[in-house]
């Protein structure tokens, strides 16, 4: 959803967030959200977040999905947390809130 925001939406964003998230359908997925690109956030960044160990959406899905954004020009920010499932884990939430900090007003 955080990604289809960003590259949906015609005005800007300070950026998106995704933890344990992939871009669904392979190549039709990059497809469709090269498609769907809007001048306004085609420089808006993403802070992607993954578990090594996740075992809903596997680490080598997740990372492909940063990947594809990459590959369209989306400043993306990826970490892998080694052992985490798909969770959250305090160092997570600190580099969220962090990325946050950058991104938005005070």
């Amino acid at each position: 959803l955080a990604l289809q925001a960003l590259r949906q939406y015609p005005r800007p964003l300070a950026g998106a967030a995704v933890f344990s998230g992939w871009v669904a359908n392979g190549r039709e997925g990059r497809a469709y959200l090269e498609g769907k690109a809007q001048a306004a956030n085609a420089a808006s960044p993403v802070l992607w977040c993954h578990g090594t160990d996740d075992k809903v959406v596997t680490f080598p899905c997740g990372a492909l999905g940063s990947e594809m954004l990459e590959a369209l020009g989306v400043p993306v920010e990826f970490h892998a947390f080694p052992g985490m499932e798909h969770s959250a884990c305090p160092e997570e939430l600190q580099r969220l809130w962090g990325w946050l900090e950058q991104r938005l007003p005070a």
